[in-house]
């Protein structure tokens, strides 16, 4: 499946981004189809982008993890993973978060 200018969802995110570059959200959602996509690179590098500003977000953090271990890059997976597993067990938490 390759992106074309009939996918509304890609057309509609890169629009607002064109307005709001620096919009994480739209930021998020645009590396969100692209992973979708099997677009594995581009999408490791906005997530990357998103995390120079919002270190903290889960759901990109494990997104990146994904990312990196099906691409080889073993050791950066389970840093990702492992920030997680270690914030969850300073809070309390017995599992891993979905």
């Amino acid at each position: 499946y390759e992106i074309n200018k009939d996918d509304a969802a890609f057309d509609v995110i890169t629009k607002l981004l064109e307005k709001q570059p620096d919009n994480v959200e739209y930021n998020v959602y645009k590396a969100d189809i692209l992973l979708d996509l099997y677009k594995y690179n581009e999408a490791a590098q906005i997530y990357e982008k998103v995390l120079q500003v919002n270190s903290d977000n889960k759901h990109v953090i494990k997104q990146l993890g994904y990312i990196y271990s099906i691409t080889g890059k073993v050791d950066n997976a389970i840093e990702m993973f492992k920030s997680i597993w270690d914030e969850n067990k300073i809070a309390g938490l017995s599992e891993f978060p979905v």
